[in-house]
């Protein structure tokens, strides 16, 4: 039995058009893989080539084989940029390195088309520059093969050798054999057949070999993918953990969520997270994964307070994520411990607003409470007071027995006027020896002097520091709202100025704004 040329060629059509489609199908399947729309393009001009093979079967159609070996070749260098790409080894420099040596094959070929006609020429034109393509993907394969898919690389590399060789050696056989007067019948000539056998042969295996390696890549990027995630699960200094969405039992648990709340894995994996008891309030965690339902699927940075197994409470800032595992909707929470964070900045806000000696609240402060106690006084149709209150004797403290005496003067004075107070009044530091208050919901102004002959009082007996007996008093300037001022400025200013007659009028006493009723 003989092969003729239309059976050979239209089997290498279907062949290259089958392998056009394999490339195509893994190229929508990962297009971010390097290479693929090389491959993509390889395949395509290959097939094109040998569908242009069968215009020889039509006189009108002629004219199109000749552009069928230069399509075959030209895929063979798609083939060879595609795997340079893929294996990280510089793709574009190689398709400036390709593109002058095929410019002067097709320059060679189309010479031997039209200025000189010989199918001699052109043979061997093809079969060489095929087969230095084909030698050259397999260098590249063999030179940047990677571990992850050494094994279909090494294959493929094999393939695109032998047929290389192959292609060599018919540009040899071509130069010592009769000139082919004919392709109407390629049977009588084994090594003619080659050259329409070795491609299609050839394509099924290096398609096999591309698909492998493509798909032995994406394996190993997804268990490396896998791997990274796993460690950054494990090694995170965030409690994480993993529950199935439906009814919260859990599937997974690094070493901080064990660490964090004191839970053995044995215990605490396979049970559901409610009854593990991690969310100080139930009702949290339900409305948590009802959050997650409802949220698609992620919330970020929730505080919330949470239990160990031994009870004891702190406050973490808990993130969900909603996936798919194995068709199940689970969630991915992390909880962050942020109770020493919170104590940080609580301990900062403090600062910022107390006095670090007396641990009173500093003038900003004072402005604050004044003010509520002002608007508490409005709404209940009351009267609240402004107070200025400055130690008498102090200086003398400070200059016989030193700072620090003074200091545990100060601290005392501050506890004194805590306790001589209400708890809605508030009593402020304002510098030195300078005390502020600010009295709520006097039903009387003259509650007020009431309120100033209590702290006096409170102030009477003498400081014991080192011991020695320390006698301080006061000098109390009050001004009332609304009848004073309704702003807070205004009635610290009053206060200050009924403070200072108080002090110029003979000290250790109280007076109201504006010169009214005043006490010893």
């Amino acid at each position: 039995m003989q092969l003729d040329i239309p059976t050979v060629v239209c089997a290498a059509s279907v062949v290259f058009a089958a392998q056009a489609v394999a490339v195509f199908v893994q190229y929508k399947v990962d297009k971010a893989s390097p290479g693929l729309g090389w491959w993509l393009a390889g395949a395509v001009l290959q097939a094109l080539g040998f569908l242009f093979m069968l215009a020889l079967l039509s006189p009108a159609l002629s004219v199109l084989a000749m552009f069928a070996n230069p399509l075959v070749f030209l895929g063979q260098v798609s083939l060879s940029v595609g795997i340079a790409e893929f294996l990280g080894l510089d793709g574009g420099r190689r398709r400036r390195l390709y593109a002058p040596p095929a410019a002067l094959c097709l320059a060679a070929y189309y010479y031997f088309v039209f200025a000189r006609n010989s199918t001699l020429g052109r043979a061997v034109v093809i079969f060489g520059s095929t087969a230095a393509a084909a030698l050259a993907t397999a260098c590249l394969l063999v030179r940047g093969r990677r571990r992850r898919f050494s094994s279909s690389a090494g294959f493929t590399a094999l393939v695109f050798l032998l047929f290389g060789c192959l292609q060599a050696a018919l540009a040899l056989a071509n130069l010592l054999l009769p000139p082919l007067e004919s392709y109407g019948d390629i049977g009588s000539s084994p090594i003619r057949t080659a050259a329409f056998i070795a491609p299609i042969v050839g394509s099924i295996l290096w398609t096999f070999g591309f698909i492998v390696m493509v798909n032995q890549r994406l394996n190993a990027e997804n268990l490396e993918e896998k791997e990274k995630l796993r460690l950054v699960f494990e090694i995170g200094p965030e409690a994480m953990l993993i529950a199935r969405l439906r009814d919260g039992l859990l599937a997974d648990a690094n070493e901080g969520f064990l660490e964090m709340t004191g839970h053995a894995r044995r215990d605490a994996i396979g049970a559901p997270i409610l009854e593990l008891g991690i969310w100080a309030r139930a009702e949290d965690a339900l409305a948590f994964l009802a959050e997650l339902r409802g949220s698609g699927g992620r919330i970020d940075k929730r505080e919330g307070r949470f239990l160990r197994k031994d009870g004891s409470p702190f406050l973490g800032a808990v993130s969900g994520r909603v996936l798919s595992i194995d068709d199940e909707e689970h969630v991915v929470v992390a909880i962050d411990d942020i109770t020493e964070r919170k104590r940080a900045e609580e301990a900062i806000r403090h600062m910022a607003t107390h006095d670090e000696l007396t641990d009173l609240p500093s003038l900003r402060l004072y402005r604050d409470r004044l003010s509520m106690a002002m608007s508490l006084s409005r709404r209940s149709r009351s009267s609240a007071a402004a107070m200025f209150l400055d130690l008498d004797g102090f200086k003398a403290v400070n200059d016989g027995y030193g700072h620090d005496a003074g200091d545990a003067v100060l601290r005392e004075v501050a506890r004194r006027l805590r306790s001589a107070l209400r708890e809605t009044d508030t009593v402020a530091r304002g510098g030195g020896d300078e005390f502020l208050l600010a009295i709520a919901d006097l039903r009387r102004p003259e509650d007020a002097a009431d309120m100033a002959r209590k702290l006096l009082a409170a102030l009477s007996p003498p400081v014991i520091y080192g011991g020695a007996s320390l006698s301080i008093g006061a000098s109390i300037g009050i001004a009332i709202f609304p009848r004073d001022g309704e702003e807070v400025d205004r009635l610290i200013k009053l206060a200050d100025e009924a403070m200072y007659e108080v002090k110029s009028s003979g000290k250790n006493g109280y007076g109201f704004a504006g010169g009214r009723a005043a006490g010893p």
